[in-house]
C-alpha cells in the first residue's frame, strides 16, 4: 500500500513538473511582433498648436520603440496622428523631453475610436547621455528611454 501511494505521488509530481516546464517554454506570439515604423516629429509650433482630443490609455517602451494606445472622439477611424516632441529639453537627470499625440481629423462627431502608434525613438537621443525621460501629455507616468551611446 505504501509503495502504491509513493508511485501515485511520483506520478503527480511528474505531471506537475511537465506542466511547469510547458508553461515556462511558452513565448509571446512571434507572428504578431510590434512594427515600429513611425518617426516622431520635433516641432515647437506643431507641439503648441491646437489638435483634437486624445486620451492615452497605454504607453509602453519596447527597446527603441514606444507603443502608445489611445482613444479619441471623431467621425472617422482614419484620423491622422503623430507623436510630436517639443524642442525644449529640461536640464535634469535624466534630461526630459515633452511629447504629445497630435491628432487631426475632419468632422465634429462623438464616435469614440481607438488607435495605436509605434514610434521609433532613436531620433530623439540626446548627445553625451544614455537616457531621456519622456513626459507624454495625458499620461501620468514618465517613460524612461535608456539606450547606449558612443
Amino acid at each position: 500500500m505504501q509503495i502504491r501511494n509513493q508511485r501515485i505521488i511520483y506520478r503527480i509530481q511528474g505531471v506537475l513538473i511537465m506542466i511547469g516546464l510547458a508553461a515556462l517554454s511558452c513565448t509571446p506570439n512571434q507572428d504578431d511582433p510590434i512594427t515600429c515604423v513611425a518617426s516622431p516629429k520635433t516641432d515647437a509650433a506643431l507641439y503648441e498648436s491646437d489638435a483634437d482630443w486624445v486620451e492615452v490609455t497605454r504607453a509602453e517602451l519596447l527597446t527603441n520603440c514606444l507603443d502608445i494606445q489611445f482613444n479619441y472622439n471623431g467621425c472617422t477611424e482614419d484620423a491622422v496622428y503623430s507623436l510630436v516632441f517639443s524642442e525644449k529639453i529640461v536640464d535634469s537627470f535624466p534630461v526630459s523631453k515633452f511629447a504629445r499625440l497630435h491628432l487631426l481629423q475632419d468632422g465634429d462627431c462623438n464616435n469614440t475610436y481607438a488607435g495605436t502608434i509605434q514610434v521609433d525613438l532613436s531620433s530623439i537621443r540626446i548627445p553625451d547621455t544614455d537616457r531621456v525621460q519622456i513626459e507624454i501629455d495625458g499620461w501620468a507616468t514618465p517613460i524612461l528611454y535608456v539606450y547606449s551611446f558612443n
